[in-house]
């Protein structure tokens, strides 16, 4: 009795001990942080949204929504990762995959496997996209990171004084619309790391970043970990790109192979040949048992570790009316991603009336607008027919929905974002084939319509009735894209 007292009395102590410990440390940290934090108090907003606008939450959402319940698990267990995670050094980890396996969901999972944060510990992610501009620059990339790390855990009023300096320099100079620049950025980062006992910093897709800029990005993030006085320690993705190797040839990397992520694809396969008989998109719902398992067992192994791949490879099935078809079809699926997207180009490029036109304009326009268009703005968009002499027209509109039956497994609509995106950077790469998609001819094709639509009187009716916020082009009509952004294609 008086034993199971003491141990008792032993485990409160020790509990009680680590609360006073965590804040303890709490208080350090914050301590340290308010001498280099000043009130903005009505800035705040207007100096955050100068230095970054791009919606990094709303990217991390949309993914962690999309990923399966134990995902990446797999990665929580390899020594490279546990090594790097508990190391006393600033150390970059890189995640090196093929297309299609998985990678910007691993990210996610890393990053919310920090939440909570532990004491001590800043946060900050980015998700590079190349097909959107914004997401493939390093500056903006930079500058994303730097507003998070500018945001205090301990005081929402205040932001650090380097930057607010910065800020109220241009406000005061009339320069407000120049934004940070590479050094500056670089510099900020350096000094904001140092604020911090640890910061944790994820990049998914290094690949994607625009080829000709990714060096600097590259180099300014090996010049944080080494410049930065406290722990700086960095997770990134990439394909198996050898620059991005050789920049980082000193810190560990994992390749990731088809067997590493094999019962994550399993487990997609399983969830998502389950969900298309529930919803009756498989034979109508009706599917054996025995069937159910011989199509879950020949996907896992003919998917190569790609969850594109897999995806596309059940859609291909539920367009089958019997069982006998979908047996002979599991012996014939396509074998690589382009084998598949030929297919659904193929389909696309069949369909009666305006759908083939609809689509390949959507497709340009997705491939090389400036920013990515508001649905309704796209949708305008893809509707424009130029004649020969050079006049404007607009056809009947269509729906979103519409848009999404006419282009298959090649579209998502981002509804966080109002956004039509390509379902996978594969995609892109793939439409990058086709001739009439060259970035040359989709360029051409945007600016015939932009200037068409310019030089149309009547196109200029509405122009009172739009609404526009500076900066925010995302939000402006079809005909104030075309103002700003025509001499860009």
């Amino acid at each position: 009795m008086i034993n199971s007292f003491d141990d008792g009395f032993i485990i409160v102590l020790t509990k009680l001990k680590d609360c006073v410990h965590k804040l303890q440390n709490e208080s350090d940290v914050a301590t340290h942080c308010e001498h280099l934090l000043i009130s903005v108090d009505s800035e705040r907003s207007s100096i955050l949204e100068w230095i970054s606008m791009i919606p990094y939450t709303s990217h991390h959402k949309l993914i962690s929504e999309g990923r399966l319940e134990g995902t990446g698990k797999w990665l929580f267990e390899r020594q490279e990762y546990t090594t790097w995670i508990s190391s006393s050094d600033s150390k970059l980890l890189l995640l090196r995959g093929i297309p299609g396996a998985g990678k910007t969901y691993i990210t996610s999972k890393v990053i919310d496997s920090l939440h909570p944060r532990p004491t001590g510990l800043k946060l900050a992610y980015f998700y590079c996209n190349r097909a959107e501009e914004n997401r493939r620059e390093p500056d903006s990339i930079l500058n994303t990171i730097i507003q998070q790390l500018a945001q205090s855990d301990f005081d929402k009023n205040k932001l650090p004084k380097p930057i607010v300096d910065i800020y109220r320099d241009r406000k005061n100079n009339g320069q407000i619309s120049s934004r940070l620049s590479f050094s500056e950025s670089q510099g900020l980062l350096v000094q904001l790391t140092d604020m911090y006992p640890q910061t944790m910093i994820c990049i998914d897709a290094l690949d994607e970043v625009a080829e000709d800029k990714r060096i600097s990005l590259l180099k300014a993030l090996n010049h944080v970990m080494a410049r930065s006085k406290s722990l700086v320690k960095i997770f990134a993705t990439t394909r198996m790109n050898p620059e991005i190797v050789a920049q980082f040839k000193i810190f560990p990397r994992i390749e990731l192979q088809p067997d590493d992520n094999v019962s994550d694809i399993n487990q997609f396969i399983e969830t998502r040949v389950k969900s298309a008989i529930d919803d009756s998109e498989l034979l109508s719902g009706e599917v054996s048992d025995e069937l159910k398992i011989e199509i879950c067992e020949v996907l896992c192994k003919r998917s190569k570790g790609m969850f594109q791949l897999a995806a596309l490879q059940i859609t291909s099935l539920c367009k089958m009316f019997t069982e006998g078809d979908v047996r002979s079809s599991l012996q014939t699926l396509p074998e690589t991603l382009t084998d598949a997207y030929n297919d659904i180009y193929h389909i696309i490029a069949s369909q009666k009336g305006s759908a083939p036109r609809l689509a390949l304009n959507a497709f340009l326009w997705i491939q090389c607008s400036y920013e990515p268009l508001r649905t309704e703005t796209l949708l305008d968009a893809i509707t424009v027919e130029v004649g020969r002499s050079g006049e404007f027209s607009s056809k009947d509109p269509i729906q979103a929905n519409d848009l999404l039956k006419i282009c298959p497994n090649l579209l998502i609509l981002d509804e966080s974002l109002n956004v039509f995106r390509f379902a996978h950077l594969s995609v892109e790469e793939y439409l990058e084939t086709k001739p009439e998609l060259s970035k040359a001819s989709s360029h051409t094709e945007i600016a015939k319509g932009c200037l068409s639509l310019l030089c149309t009187t009547s196109s200029w009716d509405d122009y009172n009735n739009v609404t526009t916020r500076d900066g925010q082009y995302r939000d402006r009509h079809l005909l104030l894209y075309s103002v700003v952004f025509w001499p860009w294609h």
